[in-house]
């Protein structure tokens, strides 16, 4: 066995190679309960995921019947070239579009930027800081955060000062997604600050060889 092999074992600690059949059994054990809590949140957004795209394609259609009686009002008309054009031209365009193409568009763009988020948050730290029971300012504050993101990099409707529109569109899914798709996505990565606890750890082991290696006279406890 070569030096490096013999110094991976002493920093181990022979506490560890005596115990194997139980390190064993506590790693399988971890990994069962991991793998089922994870199956069972991914069936969770799953079934979320069908109802979500399901609702939100009533409420495109409920909105783009909505949407044509509000236009024709008087109201209407100064909200379309006063209040917020830019707004106006988005969500006429989308509702214009085949809604059941855009609801599966913004369901699937939310589900991608929603998870990509919750690896981001997780392994920042952010996610039991800033996210985790943070209640419904929560998801109202993340789920702006995401649907903007949304709106920015996977736009429904592409052309300049869509980009309200845009974010108003994904809104809706993106906070019925929020909370599983974050949570399901936080399990998938650790912590960056496991780094700094495998050197600390490494690093205290490695004090403890030097002072074992040394003659017992000068070993200080």
């Amino acid at each position: 066995m070569g030096h490096g092999n013999i110094l991976l074992l002493k920093l181990l600690g022979q506490d560890l190679l005596g115990n194997r059949p139980t390190l064993r059994a506590i790693f399988r054990k971890a990994s069962a309960k991991w793998r089922n809590e994870f199956l069972t949140d991914l069936s969770k957004l799953v079934v979320l995921l069908i109802f979500v795209w399901g609702g939100y394609l009533v409420v495109l259609y409920y909105l783009a019947a909505a949407w044509k009686v509000f236009a024709d009002t008087p109201m209407g008309n100064i909200f379309a070239t006063q209040v917020s054009p830019g707004i106006v031209v988005a969500i006429t365009a989308v509702l214009d579009l085949d809604l059941l193409k855009i609801a599966s568009i913004c369901v699937q763009n939310t589900l991608l930027i929603t998870l990509l988020i919750g690896l981001l948050l997780k392994f920042s730290g952010l996610y039991r800081l800033a996210f985790q029971n943070r209640g419904l300012l929560g998801v109202i504050f993340w789920g702006a955060a995401c649907s903007t993101a949304c709106a920015r990099f996977l736009p429904i409707v592409e052309n300049s000062g869509a980009l309200p529109g845009n974010a108003a569109i994904y809104f809706l899914p993106t906070v019925s997604l929020l909370v599983s798709s974050v949570n399901l996505s936080a399990r998938l990565v650790p912590e960056f600050t496991i780094v700094f606890q495998v050197g600390s750890y490494f690093r205290e082991r490695l004090q403890i060889i030097k002072i074992r290696d040394l003659p017992h006279d000068q070993q200080e406890y």
